[in-house]
């Protein structure tokens, strides 16, 4: 799909399951109820040059790919702009969720939200050249980037991401890249 825009609808705008090779490009979702864009199974599917805000829940969710043989999904978010998200669900929902193998969030600007920018779960997923401003803003034990819980989460890469203006509820500390739980 490419250069639509989607709105005012009252569960996620989005559902991709089970697909291969589609994606939302150039498209705006805004003023929804739960999630922008929801992918799940499949492979090679994601968002590319979107925008997404407004969102009752979190922004994008991807869920895929084999943790047994490592066999990566392939899923992405890349150059989206995802902001003004977690209005009625304020917790733990991300501008972009990920959770499997293989899966990247590259080049996007996430700002303006409760809670994490990115939750991540699984392995050799890439976060890299990120820009995060202004999350966290309800939220103290939690971080931009956020994942934890277990050992088995490996070969995930953060790089050249830029991270500013991340000051927790109150004015109070948070953290920019957080494992939680993992000592």
């Amino acid at each position: 799909f490419r250069g639509l825009t989607l709105e005012t609808c009252r569960n996620s705008a989005v559902l991709m399951k089970d697909c291969e090779g589609c994606r939302l490009e150039d498209c705006m979702v805004r003023n929804v109820g739960h999630h922008a864009l929801i992918v799940e199974d499949g492979h090679d599917c994601g968002a590319r040059n979107c925008t997404f805000h407004g969102m009752g829940g979190g922004g994008v969710y991807l869920v895929d790919g084999n943790r047994r043989t490592l066999e990566a999904s392939r899923h992405f978010v890349e150059g989206c702009e995802i902001h003004h998200f977690g209005r009625w669900n304020r917790m733990y929902r991300p501008g972009v969720f990920i959770s499997g193998v293989g899966m990247r969030a590259v080049g996007n600007s996430i700002h303006d939200c409760p809670h994490a920018a990115i939750l991540f779960f699984g392995c050799e997923h890439l976060l890299a050249s990120n820009e995060i401003a202004r999350v966290c803003n309800d939220s103290n034990d939690c971080g931009a980037f956020y994942s934890g819980q277990s050992w088995l989460h490996r070969g995930n890469r953060i790089i050249g991401n830029r991270f500013h203006d991340i000051i927790g509820r109150g004015g109070k500390y948070t953290r920019t890249i957080y494992i939680d739980d993992a000592s």
